[in-house]
Parts: structure tokens; C-alpha cells; sequence
């Protein structure tokens, strides 16, 4: 079958790539000569050009325009069915990645403007397939940390629309919650992994630790930071406590930047952009521990045995009552038993002691993570086969 792949290929977001190759490199691999629906709105192209800049939002186009067969672009909603024809799609597989992340527009009182969301995140959109009559499913999909029941008034249209999936499965708590609420029990999806999980099981093309030293000079031993920018940025007092501990053993600091708006740090080493999603996996897959905010940094980590410490950027609600089970990071160091090595920043004002993070780092259980690991590549590779296999007796 000629399976369509909707997700966020497009995004100045590694991990979204990430997620999107190791699902397509599944799909090439089970004979399902798949294509990505090159479906890039002209919102989301526009926000990514101001907050990540026109060098790294090329790096992103280019790795999968490289690597992966695809449509022609398109970002009017009304092409969709249009190009599933012209290529011959017969199936179509929405995801991974927050693809039923749906937001309300509001008013930022601190600007006086209003903040209309891009067209990603309104409902519906082409992740949600309402207007496609051929086969379609939802694989390992988030809504991150929506703020669902802000939408309670289209409940039932919501509800009609996910009932019309041949298959749903969620990568959290969180979206297996929504989808059962939106559809009144109907589907309560599976919860199953991140595709990052299959990562070494589904490429095989990274690059050696020696080459990815070499071209980055990376020394020998060093630990990776990257934190936000903004009001949950990390204290300079505290970056300069911690570099001294890890220094004082031997261990080089390194920032590794964000693809938008990081935090610059005063470390040993700074990596520059643009940096290709591939190269970003191998400098994280070899680092000898990751410290900072984002989640496929975390599941890397934990695919690969490497320490990590997770400062947790995400769940709904005010600051310092947030909740925490709506963040995807949170729920996967949760399966993880490792929630030790998670600080939830949108509930505390200070940062936790360097000493402390210090340790976590240095005692991390890698035995532990590489059995949650096997068991969630095997999950992984389990999920896309049953997906496939549903698709394929439609």
C-alpha cells in the first residue's frame, strides 16, 4: 500500500524529525512505500522563520527533502484530498507528535493583543483527516497539554471526527484521557511509545562517535545543557556551580542550543547552528549526560543509556500551579521510575541544587533505563506494526 505520512516533518524541531524518520524508515522497511503529505501551513512556516531563523529552518527542510520521498507542497487545507489522489495514497498515518494540539486563541493583557494560534493548532486541520475518505489512523499521537475541555462546546463534532480513525494510539496519559472524552468511551486509545524509541532499530545511517567529535570538536567526556530563554531560564550562579563540579572531574560543559529561543550559556563549548537533526541525535546519543528542558533530548537519553536530568517546560495552567500530568515529559520519566531525575519548573521559583543534579548525573541507574528502554523500543515496533496491519485489512 502507498502510505501517506502526516506529522510535523517541517518543523525547526529535531525531534519532530526524528520521530517522523524513524516512523518513515518502519514504513520503507515493512514494504509500505510510504511518502510524506508535504502539507506546510503558512502560519507555522512564518512563526518558525521568526522565533528558529531561515539557516536552521532550511537544515530542517533539507533532511527530509534529502532522505524521504514526498508530495509536492501544499498548505491550503482544501488540496489535502486533492494530493492523496494525484500520488496515488491509499492509506494515510497521521503522527507521531502533538498533532491534536488544539489551542484557543486569547488576549495577551501584558502586550494588549490578541494571539491568534496557527493553523496547526485549530480544529479541524489535515491531522485531524475530516475530509478524506480513504483509510487513516492515529499513531502515538499527543495533544502535549491542551487545554481540551476549552473546547467542550464542539465535543460531539470532535467526538465524530476521531470515531472515524481505523486506529488511535497515544504516547500519554494526558491524549488518552482527551480522545476518551471527546468520543464518551468509544476509543480509549493504547498508550505506546514515542517513535524515538525505534530510533536504532528503524536508521541505521548515524554517524560514528569519532566523526561526530571531530566535526563538532567534542572532547572526550562531556555533558550537554540546554535551557529556554525567558522566565524559566537557569541562574548564571547556578550554570557556573555546576560546570565547576563537572570540570573538576575531568568532564567538559556543553551548550547545545536550542532550535528556538535558547538561553545562551558560558560553557566550555558552544555547538552552532544550523545543526542537522541526525548529527543533533549522535551529539546527545554520545554525550556522557544531558542536563536541560525538552523531551526527545530525554528519550534519546534513555534509548541510548545516557544520564540525564529533565527540566520539565510543559503542563497547562499558571505557573506555579501547573499541572504536571499534562506534561509528556513528566508522564514518560513516570513509566520510567525515574522522576528523580525530573524537576517540574512551572511549580517551583527556584532551581533544584547544583550538587543534587550534580549526583543524579553521576549515580544515574543506566541499568534500569536500558530495560525501560527495550521494553519501549519493543512497544514501539509492536505499535507500528498493528497500525499497519489495520490499514492494510481496509
Amino acid at each position: 500500500m502507498r502510505t501517506g505520512l502526516l506529522t510535523y516533518h517541517w518543523a525547526a524541531n529535531y525531534g519532530a524529525n526524528l520521530q517522523m524518520y524513524s516512523t518513515y524508515m518502519f514504513l520503507k522497511k515493512s514494504g509500505c512505500d510510504p511518502v510524506i503529505i508535504n502539507w506546510i501551513p503558512e502560519s507555522g512556516k512564518n512563526y518558525y522563520k521568526n522565533v528558529s531563523g531561515q539557516d536552521q529552518l532550511n537544515c530542517h527542510y533539507k533532511f527530509f527533502r534529502d532522505r524521504c520521498n514526498t508530495t509536492r507542497e501544499f498548505s491550503d487545507v482544501s488540496e489535502y484530498p486533492i494530493v492523496l489522489k494525484e500520488y496515488g495514497i491509499t492509506h494515510v498515518i497521521v503522527g507521531s507528535d502533538s498533532v491534536l494540539n488544539i489551542i484557543k486563541d486569547r488576549f495577551d493583557w501584558l502586550h494588549l493583543r490578541k494571539i491568534i494560534n496557527t493553523v496547526d493548532h485549530t480544529f479541524p486541520n489535515p491531522f485531524w483527516c475530516d475530509n478524506i475518505d480513504i483509510p487513516h489512523a492515529l499513531l502515538s499521537v499527543s495533544s502535549q497539554n491542551a487545554k481540551y475541555k476549552d473546547f467542550t462546546n464542539l465535543k460531539n463534532e470532535i467526538g465524530e471526527v476521531l470515531k472515524h480513525f481505523a486506529i488511535i494510539t497515544v504516547r500519554d496519559t494526558w491524549t488518552q484521557t482527551m480522545v476518551s472524552y471527546f468520543t464518551n468511551g468509544f476509543y480509549t486509545p493504547q498508550i505506546t511509545p514515542d517513535p524515538v524509541f525505534g530510533f536504532n532499530s528503524n536508521v541505521s545511517e548515524t554517524s560514528s562517535r569519532d566523526l561526530i567529535k571531530e566535526k563538532y570538536n567534542l572532547p572526550d567526556k562531556y555533558v550537554l545543557f540546554t535551557f529556554n530563554n525567558g522566565r524559566m531560564k537557569a541562574p548564571l550562579k547556578w550554570i557556573s556551580t555546576i560546570k565547576k563540579l563537572f570540570n573538576d572531574i575531568g568532564y567538559s560543559c556543553v551548550y547545545l542550543p536550542r532550535s528556538t529561543d535558547s538561553q545562551e550559556l558560558l560553557l566550555d563549548i558552544k555547538i552552532e547552528m544550523p545543526i542537522d537533526p541526525l548529527d543533533w541525535y549522535d551529539i546527545i546519543r554520545y554525550s556522557n549526560g544531558y542536563i536541560g528542558v525538552l523531551m526527545h533530548p530525554i528519550v534519546i537519553c534513555l534509548h541510548n543509556r545516557v544520564p540525564c536530568f529533565s527540566f520539565d517546560h510543559y503542563g497547562n495552567g499558571p505557573l506555579l500551579f501547573a499541572n504536571k500530568k499534562s506534561s509528556k515529559i513528566y508522564d514518560v520519566m513516570n513509566k520510567a521510575d525515574m522522576l528523580n531525575c525530573h524537576y517540574f519548573l512551572r511549580n517551583h521559583i527556584l532551581f533544584p541544587s547544583p550538587y543534587y543534579v550534580f549526583k543524579c548525573i553521576m549515580d544515574y541507574p543506566k541499568e534500569k533505563a536500558s530495560i525501560f528502554s527495550s521494553k519501549m523500543q519493543d512497544e514501539c515496533v509492536q505499535n507500528m506494526k498493528m497500525i499497519v496491519s489495520k490499514l492494510k485489512s481496509i
